[in-house]
């Protein structure tokens, strides 16, 4: 049993990033105002990241537990699953993580695809191609 979170460095630098262009484009004509602003989106950039971190991805022998705050556990078991994706952007690849998708057989996931299926995800977990192989080396035992 393998327990997996998403990374947060990448969604604190995204969110820097933001509050940065954001900065650039803002008519600030008092201090005090910018200042509060940067307050404000700063916490709620924190917050979101460690919202995203009490995320927990489990890789059992028979399934893929994902347990996000808020909602009760999904287990996914590896005869359910169709497929496999990974997804990773740039910043993603400079951090080593990124997305692993599972396409499932049935149309319980929490994404809807273009084919008509539907898929769950683990969202920005450290060496995605090694979790990718993982998953896969299980659902073909």
């Amino acid at each position: 049993m393998e327990v997996l979170r998403p990374v947060i460095k990448k969604t604190l630098v995204k969110g820097v990033i933001a509050i940065a262009v954001l900065s650039l484009v803002l008519d600030v004509n008092n201090f005090f105002n910018y200042t509060i602003f940067l307050v404000v989106s700063l916490s709620m950039v924190v917050a979101y990241a460690f919202y995203k971190r009490a995320s927990k991805y489990t890789i059992e022998d028979e399934a893929v537990v994902l347990k996000a705050p808020f909602r009760s556990a999904k287990r996914l078991r590896y005869d359910d699953i169709r497929d496999l994706g990974i997804s990773q952007g740039v910043l993603a690849k400079m951090f080593n993580c990124g997305t692993v998708y599972l396409v499932l057989k049935h149309g319980k996931g929490a994404y809807r695809l273009v084919s008509g299926g539907s898929a769950e995800a683990l969202k920005d977990v450290s060496d995605p191609k090694a979790v990718y192989e993982k998953i896969s080396q299980r659902i073909e035992a």
